[in-house]
C-alpha cells in the first residue's frame, strides 16, 4: 500500500464527533472495560474487545442506512402512487377530506372525497370514485 494513503480515515469529516460518541456507546452497551482509555488512545484494550465495538459500530450503521432505505423508497413509492392516482386530499370549508384510498376512518373522521356517507373506509374503489366505470 502507498505511504500516501490512509487505512484509517473518516469519509465525512463532519461525522467525525457522531462517530466517537457511537464508539464510547457502543463500548458502554457491550460493557467493554474503558478505564484504560486516556486521551482517545485504544491501544491498550484488548483486539476482541476493539473488534466487538467495531462491529457493534458497523451494526447500528447498517440499520440506520435500512431504515433510510425503507423511508426513502416508501416516499418514492407514496409520491409515484400519488403521480398516477392525483392529489384526493382536499380540504374546503375547515373539513379535510381523507385521500381514499386510507382504509383506517376512526371516530370522527371525515368522509372521503366522492365517497358515500356511511361507509367504512377500506382500499376497493366503488362507483362514487373518480374515474370508476362501474
Amino acid at each position: 500500500m502507498p505511504a500516501s494513503r490512509k487505512s484509517k480515515r473518516t469519509l465525512v469529516p463532519q461525522a467525525r464527533q457522531a462517530l466517537e460518541q457511537m464508539k464510547w456507546e457502543v463500548a458502554s452497551e457491550l460493557n467493554v472495560p474503558t478505564h484504560n482509555i486516556q486521551g482517545g488512545y485504544w491501544g491498550d484494550m484488548t483486539s476482541r474487545d476493539c473488534g466487538s465495538v467495531g462491529g457493534g459500530m458497523v451494526r447500528r450503521m447498517i440499520e440506520a442506512a435500512q431504515a433510510s432505505l425503507a423511508a426513502t423508497t416508501a416516499a418514492g413509492v407514496k409520491h409515484g402512487f400519488s403521480e398516477a392516482v392525483g392529489p384526493w386530499a382536499t380540504t374546503t370549508g375547515g373539513a379535510a377530506h381523507l385521500n381514499p384510498l386510507q382504509s383506517n376512518l376512526g371516530v370522527g373522521a371525515s368522509t372521503p372525497l366522492n365517497q358515500p356517507a356511511g361507509h367504512l373506509g377500506g382500499n376497493i374503489p366503488g362507483p362514487n370514485w373518480p374515474g370508476s366505470t362501474v
